[in-house]
């Protein structure tokens, strides 16, 4: 019986909870007026001539489409370091690899829309062969590089674009 009250008091909540997020203004992002819809393949990205910056610019592609025709311009610049996270006595094992990007959107005419920065980090493991070393360092690269860019884009598609043409 107990089970039973709990489950309509849940039910109730839900139902209250939907209808006072669609009272608020809330639309999907990719519904069929969301944000990605307004972005997808209308953006010209400029990233760093980096490795980082290329797999930042593919993770972009692969969320915001390639643009023929584009109405506005992302342009990024991005770091990265390393610093110990763990050791041993001999040496350090683990580190985290920081990074940060900042990013700017313009239209055609260069007018800027929006612009912020991003930051956070991935960590990887040390290992004592050269190879298997230098193949966390990029996977941690890479990794890093993807989740700037998917920072970005949610930043991204909280721009407002009433100032577009």
């Amino acid at each position: 019986m107990l089970s039973n009250q709990r489950l309509q008091l849940t039910r109730r909540f839900a139902l209250f909870g939907l209808l006072a997020v669609t009272g608020c203004g809330f639309a999907p992002v990719y519904g069929p007026s969301g944000a990605a819809a307004q972005f997808h393949n209308k953006v010209a990205i400029v990233t760093p001539e980096t490795v980082a910056g290329f797999a930042m610019r593919m993770r972009l592609l692969d969320t915001l489409g390639d643009s023929h025709a584009p109405r506005w311009t992302l342009r990024t610049t991005m770091s990265q370091s390393a610093r110990s996270a763990g050791a041993t006595i001999v040496s350090t094992t683990r580190y985290n690899l920081v990074g940060s990007a900042k990013w700017t959107l313009t239209n055609a005419k260069g007018d800027k829309l929006g612009s912020g920065t991003v930051r956070d980090f991935v960590s990887y493991s040390v290992h004592k062969s050269t190879a298997a070393e230098r193949a966390t360092t990029d996977d941690a690269r890479d990794r890093l590089s993807v989740a700037l860019a998917d920072k970005i884009v949610a930043q991204i598609w909280l721009t407002p674009l009433d100032q577009t043409p």
